[in-house]
């Protein structure tokens, strides 16, 4: 493989050769050497100028990978916040139709609260009524209730007037006479016994109805037996029982 072209090596060898050839072409030769220094200037700055031209271009390369890296991350998020705004749209579209329903549905109750009010104003209304008609009810019945329980004590009255047990003045004037001798009997004591009993008074207060029979006779109401009077209607009987020597 030949030995790369060197400017040194060249200018050694045309100084050395120059001495040979004659004095025109030398200068020749010299004027064409300035113009080969003057081209390898302008080819080491050409040189420079691609090197850094180069390393530009590197660098917008890498600036247009970036930049092209960005715009597909961009596309791609562009892409995904379409799709979101689609599904939004989606969804917005729902959410009118639910809107929609949920006003439809608030216009309805409206007009059933309205109807409501005005059932209740009504029944409100009926209820005031019935209150009055309950309180003169009440009164009436009250009323009722007062009379019958009158006519309850008079039917009562006369029912257990029809039903008592009917004496005689001389019925009972027996009866009486009857139960104090069987007194007097049971107060005897035996012979042997130094004293007796005797009943020393005897009084009666008699509390009965009065009623009149057929022939005109008087005759008395008595109170049946498990029959509950006030005390202040009951008779009432007072004796007493005081002891006597024997005679």
């Amino acid at each position: 493989m030949p030995e790369p072209f060197k400017i040194k090596d060249f200018n050694k060898n045309f100084k050395k050769i120059k001495k040979e050839i004659p004095e025109d072409f030398h200068v020749l030769l010299e004027n064409i050497n300035k113009q080969v220094i003057e081209l390898n200037k302008n080819y080491n700055n050409r040189k420079e100028i691609v090197i850094k031209q180069k390393s530009e271009i590197n660098k917008k390369d890498k600036l247009l990978s970036q930049l092209q890296n960005k715009e597909k991350e961009l596309n791609e998020a562009i892409k995904n916040k379409e799709e979101l705004i689609d599904n939004l749209n989606v969804d917005i579209q729902k959410y009118k139709s639910e809107i929609i329903k949920k006003e439809k549905s608030i216009s309805e109750l409206q007009n059933n609260k309205k109807e409501l009010s005005e059932a209740v104003k009504s029944n409100e209304l009926n209820l005031s009524k019935l209150n009055n008609d309950i309180k003169a009810y009440k009164l009436e019945i009250a009323k009722l209730t007062s009379e019958y329980n009158k006519k309850n004590e008079l039917y009562e009255g006369i029912k257990s007037q029809r039903i008592r047990p009917v004496a005689t003045p001389t019925q009972i004037s027996s009866s009486f006479k009857s139960a104090f001798e069987a007194m007097r009997k049971e107060l005897q004591t035996p012979d042997e016994s130094p004293i007796d009993y005797v009943i020393s008074k005897f009084d009666i207060s008699l509390k009965t109805g009065i009623g009149v029979d057929d022939k005109d006779n008087i005759s008395f109401q008595l109170p049946k037996e498990d029959e509950i009077s006030k005390p202040e209607n009951l008779s009432i009987i007072e004796f007493s029982i005081r002891s006597v020597p024997k005679t």
